[in-house]
């Protein structure tokens, strides 16, 4: 199962390689990385670690806008962009 260590090292990579390549905002989905941080890992008979996934998404201090939150704040569906400058 993956931890909040390894879901922060993911996001941080996305965010470090969209700068990179000149990108100002990136828009990110839980379910995408959560499934990026360890493949096929999300739903997986519900054995994951989805809130876990969308703490480090929200707590990353990098400007940001939540774009979508699923109704219980925690799911799959959980969707933000982050602005880089």
């Amino acid at each position: 199962m993956p931890t909040k260590e390894d879901f922060e090292s993911t996001l941080v990579n996305i965010l470090e390689e969209a700068k990179k390549n000149n990108q100002t905002e990136i828009t990110i989905i839980s379910k995408n990385l959560h499934n990026q941080t360890k493949p096929n890992s999300y739903p997986n008979n519900g054995h994951h670690r989805m809130p876990m996934c969308c703490n480090v998404m929200r707590d990353i201090t990098i400007e940001k806008e939540i774009i979508y939150e699923p109704p219980k704040g925690n799911g799959a569906t959980l969707e933000i962009k982050y602005i880089l400058n």
